[in-house]
């Protein structure tokens, strides 16, 4: 028995199979051969013209909610133009469910990408914050410092092993203690 092709059955018009190496069951050949019920909503298992109907306002509900229909419902040209939007690679014979598929997986990696953007932009910003608390609390170290009188000042040299000479002036001394923090840090 030869292989079925798959490709030109999916592309037919209604397509005579379900999907690429999946035929249809009996009540979905019928409901997509005889009945004319869209492939699409037979694949979401509308077998008859009263369950189309009323996955049509299903369907209509959920794009009210999520703003459009569910990729399985677009028309080629709908899902050609997200593919693109996403950078995804098709041809004209990329069959639509696998196309949908695609798309679902491409907007997924999509809200990743933009979530490690977002939580980079946070980050960023929180080491700026940081900064600039670093830069205040530097300003108060510098005005407490300053305020000390040249022998604090030495004590304090001393008490965190920084190396100083008598020669060193106030500011000297000033500068080897911040050097000195900076470094332990």
């Amino acid at each position: 028995m030869p292989t079925p092709n798959w490709a030109k059955a999916l592309s037919q018009n209604p397509p005579s199979c379900n999907d690429i190496g999946i035929p249809w069951t009996e009540a979905e050949a019928k409901a997509v051969l005889i009945d004319r019920i869209p492939a699409d909503y037979v694949r979401a298992g509308a077998l008859s013209h009263e369950a189309y109907e009323k996955m049509k306002g299903k369907n209509d509900l959920y794009k009210e909610k999520h703003g459009e229909y569910p990729l399985i419902f677009w028309t080629r040209d709908e899902l050609y133009h997200e593919a693109d939007r996403l950078e995804i690679p098709y041809t004209a014979t990329t069959p639509k469910t696998i196309l949908a598929n695609a798309i679902e997986l491409g907007r997924q990696k999509e809200e990743i990408r933009k979530a490690e953007e977002e939580t980079k932009k946070e980050e960023q910003e929180k080491t700026e914050e940081k900064t600039e608390e670093e830069v205040e609390e530097e300003a108060e170290e510098e005005i407490d410092l300053k305020e000390l009188s040249k022998e604090e000042l030495k004590n304090i040299a001393e008490k965190e092993d920084v190396e100083i000479s008598s020669t060193d002036n106030k500011g000297d001394i000033i500068k080897k203690i911040k050097k000195a923090r900076k470094l332990h840090e």
